[in-house]
Order: structure tokens, then sequence, then C-alpha cells
């Protein structure tokens, strides 16, 4: 006997200790290239200006890029009796889909995890996962728990 559907959304997102470190790897790094501890990085300003200068902005870019997500911190995925919202992607309905599984890619550097969500009608879609407030397991036990009585599986945990 399955469990009701709760009717509160759950809001998903992305790990705040993760972004904390991505800012302060940011800040890190624009510190060490502008007042760097040797004199060879100061050399590269004299002979490649325009190189020095476009990996600046690059070092700023990102940091400031990082520094936005931590204050904004958006919902990257929201499950709901309805179905499953992503962002930028839309809301998908439970009874469009037909069954999702979880990929973990053991070679990867950084140990990627995706969410695929295969559809009836369309083309799987993926979600990189190793980056959210909650774990695999327990996404796993929410997205069951939210599709209520619809015809909607978990296909199971894949290594690549």
């Amino acid at each position: 006997m399955s469990s009701p559907v709760p009717q509160e959304p759950l809001v998903v997102r992305q790990s705040r200790t993760k972004l904390l470190g991505f800012v302060l790897l940011g800040g890190a790094m624009l510190l060490y290239y502008f007042l760097g501890p040797y004199q060879k990085t100061r050399i590269f300003y004299r002979h490649s200006p325009v190189l020095a200068s476009i990996v600046g902005v690059v070092f700023f870019a990102l940091f400031f890029y990082f520094l936005s997500e931590l204050i904004r911190r958006k919902a990257e995925l929201v499950l709901s009796a309805e179905g499953i919202e992503l962002r930028d992607k839309g809301l998908f309905e439970w009874h469009r889909m037909q069954c999702f599984k979880t990929v973990y890619y053991r070679h990867s550097e950084n140990g990627d995890e995706e969410l695929v969500l295969q559809f009836r009608d369309f083309a799987d879609l993926v979600l990189r996962i190793d980056a959210l407030e909650i774990g695999r397991e327990e996404l796993v036990e929410r997205i069951l728990q939210y599709k209520g009585g619809a015809d909607f599986y978990y296909a199971g945990h894949e290594v690549k």
C-alpha cells in the first residue's frame, strides 16, 4: 500500500556547501592571479596584456556567477502531485513519463550523478543531481512518493 501523495511541493535547490566552495575557490584564484606571491605572475601582464585581461575577466565572471548562484539559490527541481518541474525546462506531468533511473559515472573526475527521466512521447531528459542539497537515495524516495498512482516506475541505479 503506497503512502498518500504530499500536498506541499518539495523544492530542491543546489547544495549551499558546494556553492560556497566554488565561491571560495574562485576568490582564491582571483587573489592568486592578481596578488600572486611570485614575480612570474606579474611578468605575464607586461608580456601579454590582452591575454592577461581576458584571463582576469574569466576569473571575475566565474567568481560573480557562483556568488550570484549562492545568493539566489533558485530551485533546481520542484516535486508536486502534478509532476516534476525542472529549472529552465518547465513542468513535466507524471502521466507523460514512463520511468526514471539514476546514473553514476565512476570514471569521471567528479563522480557525476544524473537523473534520467524517460518519457512515453519524446526523448529522455537528463539532469545532474550531484550538486543538489539532497542525495540520490532521498531524491528517488521522494519522486516515488510524489508520483502517486501514476504508471511510472524506478528503473534502478546504473553505474558506468
